[in-house]
C-alpha cells in the first residue's frame, strides 16, 4: 500500500523488496497448512490445486493489469 505513495525510485524499491519478502513467506505457509489440515489420500492432490490457482492468479491479475493500464 505505501508503495503507491512514494515520492522516489529508491524508497519504491525498497517496499517491493519487503512486500517480496512477505508474500514469500505466504506461500510455504499455506503449503504447510494445507498439508496438515488434508487428508492423508489428498494431500498432494489438494497442495497442487492450490499451487496451481496462486500461479493463475497471478497471471490474471498481470493481464488485468495490463486492460487497466491501457
Amino acid at each position: 500500500m505505501l508503495s503507491a505513495f512514494t515520492s522516489s525510485y529508491k524508497i519504491l524499491i525498497v517496499l517491493r523488496f519487503l512486500t517480496g519478502l512477505g508474500v514469500g513467506g505466504n506461500i510455504p505457509n499455506l503449503f504447510a497448512c494445507i498439508s496438515e489440515i488434508a487428508p492423508n489420500k489428498i494431500r498432494s492432490l489438494m497442495i497442487t490445486i492450490v499451487a496451481w490457482f496462486w500461479l493463475f492468479g497471478s497471471i490474471l491479475v498481470s493481464l488485468l493489469a495490463i486492460i487497466i493500464i491501457k
